[in-house]
């Protein structure tokens, strides 16, 4: 059987990933249920940027290969850049329960594991907040 996602595969290598993510929609009216072809589309949207329109690809790839550890991180990767922290940080740590050794994952836990979600607060009050944290513990 030839390898279908060849192609895009090779679109990819290029770095055509509008080209790439129009033949994986393509593929995907007879491929409904191909986890890594969903997966490509999210990150040829991904390269490109749309994190938003992304992270749907990837939780769809997951859902389809729960072991597909690879698009869990990329999700990851797109929650964190669309500011959504919290649920970020939940998904990561199931993520990193599958596979303890990825390093992405740690790195994302151990950079956002300790700040919460920032998007609910003015910077000007975690400056404040950490401020009268030191001056207490003083």
């Amino acid at each position: 059987m030839p390898n279908l996602l060849q192609p895009i595969e090779a679109l990819m290598g290029r770095g055509r990933w509008l080209d790439a993510q129009s033949a994986c929609r393509a593929l995907l009216f007879d491929r409904p249920t191909d986890a890594r072809l969903h997966a490509y589309e999210g990150l040829c949207l991904f390269r490109l940027g749309d994190f938003a329109a992304a992270e749907p690809c990837f939780m769809r790839a997951t859902a389809l290969d729960p072991a597909f550890v690879d698009a869990g991180v990329k999700r990851c990767q797109c929650l964190e850049r669309m500011g959504r922290f919290d649920a970020m940080l939940e998904l990561a740590r199931e993520w990193q329960r599958k596979k303890p050794s990825e390093a992405t994952l740690a790195l994302l836990i151990r950079s956002h594991g300790q700040r919460g979600d920032m998007s609910r607060t003015e910077s000007w009050e975690v400056g404040v907040r950490r401020h009268r944290a030191i001056e207490y513990a003083a």
